[in-house]
């Protein structure tokens, strides 16, 4: 690899709601693991009642209504939401790579211009340390331009939220907020 790195992917996402999402973004890496860039893929199982039973209380109010909406409160619920399912999710792949004997952990989230990235960055060196590891944290969002044309020429599954069921209903309003505000521009 150019940065001098063996790489081994781990996809851990039991906070993708419904499963069907799961599986569709889970197939969409193995083929591109495999068939794109040759890479070692490793899949836990997927254990949605975990990560549920973890964000629990923190999830903030759910399901939330459009017209209720204090987007103040609802940024607050999703950082602390977000750093939860961080850390759950960090944690499981630093003690993945210690098993393995790997010496450093990352990740391909700070790609997003919609992750909390100083969050991901935290939760990640905890992670590691937690494990006698090294984060190698990058922030690739100058990159997401470059990346979503990358992934459509390549023909990739482009999700239209986070993950999570919160993330989802998030978006959608978010989505209709956009509308309305252009409805009356």
């Amino acid at each position: 690899m150019e940065t001098g790195h063996t790489l081994t992917l781990y996809y851990s996402n039991d906070n993708i709601h419904p499963e069907s999402e799961y599986q569709l973004r889970r197939d969409c890496l193995v083929g591109y693991a495999k068939e794109v860039v040759g890479l070692e893929l490793l899949v836990p199982d997927y254990q949605p009642e975990a990560w549920h039973q973890m964000i629990g209380s923190a999830a903030g109010v759910f399901p939330l209504i459009p017209e209720a909406v204090d987007y103040e409160e609802m940024l607050v619920a999703r950082q602390k939401r977000c750093r939860l399912c961080y850390s759950q999710r960090f944690t499981a792949l630093a003690e993945a790579a210690s098993e393995r004997g790997f010496s450093q952990i990352s990740t391909t989230l700070s790609i997003s211009p919609w992750q909390f990235t100083e969050l991901l960055e935290e939760e990640l060196s905890a992670a590691a340390a937690r494990c006698g590891l090294q984060a190698h944290f990058v922030d690739w969002r100058e990159d997401y331009p470059q990346s979503r044309v990358l992934s459509r020429e390549l023909g990739l599954y482009r999700q239209k939220y986070c993950g999570c069921q919160y993330s989802r209903q998030e978006a959608d309003i978010e989505r209709e907020a956009a509308r309305q505000r252009r409805r009356h521009e």
